[in-house]
């Protein structure tokens, strides 16, 4: 859809359609009313608290260098040939929120998060090179939104249902870990047919900082 593509101002700079903003925002108002929810239920220390406070984390690294690319496009970016750094950064962030989710299922769901938490704090401290999240919002096209809500809603089920499903627990964080995990990865490694910006003669060197 025409709605769906960058735009250009009048001097010719790429914009981002307005949606993924959107997509964040919403995500964010979700996670925060869930993080009170499970607060008022569970107490100060949900088994969920780890998983959506480095999702708020990470939405505001992403949310952060999608502005930015939008107000400063960087010169031969396209979504389809996204350069590795960018790639890796995505993969990370399916599989360690992947992680996060099943191990809502682990006996001490707070503690054991811990280990996958700090990848995701770390690659979302904006820095000079590809292997970051805000460099990876910069770069995303329309696919890797899409993917991340999808993964988002699958942790926002598992944060609000498995530390309550009882013997359920574990197959039930095991496939909503899955969930989260395969559309990011998906996207980071599977090159998408007709994509706008897919053309193979299109120059992937990225330049400038966005740190």
């Amino acid at each position: 859809m025409v709605a769906d593509e960058p735009r250009a101002d009048a001097r010719g700079a790429v914009r981002l359609p307005r949606w993924p903003g959107r997509l964040v925002a919403a995500i964010v108002v979700v996670a925060l009313i869930e993080l009170m929810a499970l607060v008022a239920a569970d107490g100060w220390l949900p088994d969920g608290l780890v998983l959506l406070l480095v999702d708020l984390v990470v939405l505001g690294a992403l949310a952060a260098g999608a502005r930015r690319g939008a107000r400063e496009p960087v010169p031969g970016a396209d979504p389809a040939r996204a350069p590795i750094g960018t790639r890796f950064a995505t993969a990370v962030l399916g599989w360690c929120l992947g992680a996060l989710v099943v191990l809502l299922a682990a006996p001490d769901a707070r503690a054991a998060q811990i280990a996958f938490a700090a990848p995701l704090l770390l690659l979302a401290i904006p820095a000079p090179w590809e292997l970051c999240f805000p460099r990876a919002g910069a770069r995303w096209g329309r696919r890797h939104w899409v993917a991340l809500g999808i993964a988002n809603a699958a942790a926002l089920v598992a944060a609000a249902l498995v530390p309550h499903s009882g013997g359920a627990a574990a197959p039930l964080a095991f496939g909503l870990g899955v969930a989260a995990t395969l559309p990011l990865i998906a996207v980071a490694f599977l090159r998408p047919i007709g994509e706008v910006g897919s053309d193979p003669s299109a120059d992937p060197s990225p330049s400038g900082d966005y740190s």
